[in-house]
């Protein structure tokens, strides 16, 4: 007669409680991170721009509804405004963050049509910046939780 004995171990081995309560709380801090980016890139602007995280389980969203943000990270196709010779924009396509800037508007008028604004692109770039350090930043919180024996 052949038998069959199924040893298990005297512990789970996976503690998806711990694992879950761990990606969580990182998801919450990197989100924290990503907000701070963002910030970062509103730093000279004239008026205060709000950023709002919204959680659900294993996700976290990012954003704003200030509209002179959406213009200039997204950009537009036309301008109405004619800029001062010395202007120097504040920010920068590719890069996370702000600076003082230089000059300004001299005349709006909806009859003139100049080249838009160009896209600062700040999403994409806080995106690809975070998706790279997401993976090690989660798997060492899980390891933590998991190696913490507690």
């Amino acid at each position: 007669m052949i038998s069959c004995k199924v040893i298990m171990p005297p512990l789970p081995l996976f503690k998806t409680d711990k694992m879950l309560r761990a990606v969580e709380n990182a998801l919450d801090n990197v989100a924290k991170d990503v907000k701070i980016d963002f910030q970062v890139t509103t730093l000279t602007f004239d008026h205060k721009v709000e950023f709002t995280i919204d959680s659900e389980r294993g996700k976290r969203q990012i954003y704003t509804t200030d509209p002179p943000y959406f213009y200039v990270n997204y950009g537009t196709r036309v301008r109405h405004a004619l800029m001062s010779k010395d202007f120097k924009p504040k920010t920068r396509t590719g890069y996370i963050g702000s600076n003082k800037g230089k000059g300004g508007v001299v005349f709006i008028s909806k009859k003139i049509n100049l080249p838009g604004i160009v896209a600062r692109e700040f999403d994409r770039v806080i995106q690809e910046k975070w998706q790279k350090q997401l993976p090690d930043i989660l798997q060492r919180a899980i390891d933590a939780e998991i190696g913490s024996g507690g």
